[in-house]
């Protein structure tokens, strides 16, 4: 069985039009002011695919392997607005993690804590959390 869009665990949030996980994407148009699957993107990136494959069940990341494959490979002929996937693709391949920058900030937060604004000062003070 195929997985459904709301296996992804973005799917409450996402506004991509071009989903993987749909099963007719490879009709769909997209337009150049439309935002690009994140898992897709993330895929791209150096050591993309051992962090997707961690995070998304078998059969969503297979179908995130599958489309980035289609939409990367040159020799294939894109449906219309998937060539600015292909371009979207190629700069997150330049880019860091997401996932990563997200678990870094993560850590940051767990050792920093920000203590409140003093009224008086009007100064931003911070403590270091002992762990």
């Amino acid at each position: 069985m195929s997985p459904r869009l709301e296996d992804c665990p973005r799917y409450e949030r996402c506004n991509a039009p071009i989903c993987p996980l749909d099963v007719n994407w490879r009709r769909s148009a997209h337009l150049s002011v439309e935002r690009v699957c994140f898992w897709l993107c993330e895929w791209s990136k150096s050591g993309g695919e051992a962090r997707v494959r961690a995070l998304l069940p078998t059969d969503v990341a297979g179908a995130v392997e599958v489309a980035h494959a289609a939409i990367t490979q040159a020799s294939l002929p894109l449906p219309r607005g998937h060539g600015v996937i292909r371009r979207a693709l190629a700069a997150a391949a330049t880019s860091g993690s997401r996932l990563e920058a997200g678990k870094r900030l993560q850590r940051l937060r767990q050792v920093w804590a920000v203590a409140p604004i003093s009224r008086a000062s009007g100064a931003l003070v911070q403590l270091e959390v002992s762990a």
